[in-house]
């Protein structure tokens, strides 16, 4: 048994931390054991369970701390987030980066109760509500400790929608391919950005960019230059971002 054999109660290597940032909260994996809370590199709990009593579908099973609630990890980590932001996003004049991976839409499918109901899609379309509910609590509280204006907001994703078609509903839009394939279905994703003073409200960019882009682009926010053979391919997209017809490459 996993649960036995691991010492959880030692720090993690690498990590979060061990790639820069200040500090970390949150979950292995929503569907990958082991089931436990994360903060920095000490796993806050421990499991003890050999597997989840009530593993949700799509998920591998596995040690699990007593108690796991699945559904309950997204509304964590988003007061969690949350929290942060009224820490931190009220002082002008000191720079913050809240980096944000959601677990939704990904399996397991688990919208909160009061979003049941709230699309015609089923219980996947009810979780993206779930998702524009959560950035738009971000959104409301940079509003409210007055960082709107000064804070850079990026909207993106990892990979493409593995669902299909559901109901005359496109995941992908038009595209060929899903998650997992090498069609353009499976690697565009979306990318919004509101920037006060710099990207213009409800404007629309075509240019060939990539989430690679985004370590040179917060570099030249900040005036720090990346090192050579640091973030390889990253292309500052400043230029493109207050101009949609300017294009950052060649090709």
């Amino acid at each position: 048994c996993l649960a036995r054999v691991v010492d959880y109660s030692k720090p993690l290597g690498g990590g979060p931390l061990g790639a820069g940032f200040d500090f970390y909260f949150g979950d292995d994996v929503i569907n990958q054991p082991p089931f436990l809370w994360i903060e920095d590199n000490r796993c806050l709990t421990h499991p003890t369970l050999p597997n989840h009593p009530k593993i949700l579908r799509g998920s591998s099973n596995g040690p699990c701390t007593p108690d796991w609630d699945q559904a309950k990890v997204l509304p964590r980590l988003t007061e969690r987030a949350v929290d942060y932001l009224r820490k931190r996003g009220t002082g002008k004049d000191q720079p913050f980066l809240l980096y944000f991976p959601l677990t939704a839409p990904h399996v397991p499918i688990v919208p909160p109760g009061r979003f049941a109901g709230k699309s015609v899609y089923g219980p996947y379309g009810d979780f993206v509500h779930y998702v524009d509910w959560i950035v738009g609590r971000i959104a409301a509280t940079l509003e409210e400790t007055g960082a709107a204006a000064n804070t850079l907001l990026v909207f993106t994703s990892d990979n493409g929608s593995y669902a299909g078609n559901l109901k005359g509903h496109r995941p992908n839009g038009s595209l060929r391919g899903r998650k997992g394939q090498i069609f353009e279905g499976g690697h565009r994703v979306p990318l919004i950005i509101r920037w006060p003073g710099k990207v213009a409200a409800n404007s629309r960019n075509d240019q060939l960019v990539g989430l690679n882009d985004l370590p040179a682009t917060f570099a030249a926010i900040l005036r720090n230059p990346i090192d050579d053979g640091t973030a390889e391919d990253s292309v500052n997209l400043i230029p493109t971002l207050r101009d949609p017809e300017k294009s950052v490459r060649n090709s």
